[in-house]
């Protein structure tokens, strides 16, 4: 992505994220960010929820298993 090739870059972490079904964050914020600089805002965004509801989640979960 360093090199302005957005779109390899897109189609990349696309690649790498469909060889594992579980979301992963990093991929999923690197290729927003490709997103973002090819103005692609609606799939930026679309990631970047992904990322949020992915990590709402664990912290639901470790909320109800860690007692305040």
């Amino acid at each position: 992505m360093n090199s302005q090739r957005h779109d390899a870059a897109i189609f990349d972490y696309s690649a790498a994220l469909s060889l594992d079904p579980a979301p992963r964050q990093g991929l999923l914020i690197k290729r927003s960010k490709a997103y973002v600089l090819r103005g692609s805002w609606e799939n930026a965004l679309n990631d970047a929820n992904t990322v949020c509801s992915s990590v709402s989640r664990r912290v639901t979960l470790i909320n109800g298993i860690i007692p305040s």
